[in-house]
């Protein structure tokens, strides 16, 4: 990794949240800018989705309830328990333009 890619992946890396930045440890950030920005993407797609997921379970209970019980989550409680992504990245080959397609399966570890 060239100097300039290194300062802005450490840019990048500094701003995230800490949610990501503990998966991304899991797997270690010795990887390409553009695989970190791929990686981070899919991550909060999954995120987003669990959201969704947990809003749509909370909305349906509330319905199904009888009682006025709430129901109490903790902020960890709602990120997502992804064991391993696919991510997908392109890349451009300098050189002569070419684009390549790379599929790269990362696993995370449990805290």
């Amino acid at each position: 990794m060239e100097r300039n890619e290194q300062v802005l992946f450490h840019q990048y890396y500094k701003n995230l949240l800490g949610w990501l930045k503990d998966k991304i440890a899991c797997i270690g950030k010795s990887m390409a800018l553009k695989t970190l920005q791929d990686l981070v993407a899919t991550l909060d797609q999954c995120y987003w989705e669990c959201q969704l997921e947990i809003s749509r379970d909370k909305k349906a209970s509330n319905i199904n309830s009888n009682s006025n019980s709430t129901n109490k989550s903790t902020a960890s409680d709602n990120i997502p328990a992804v064991n391993s992504l696919e991510v997908l990245s392109r890349t451009t080959d300098s050189s002569n333009g070419t684009k390549t397609n790379r599929s790269q399966s990362i696993n995370f570890c449990h805290f």
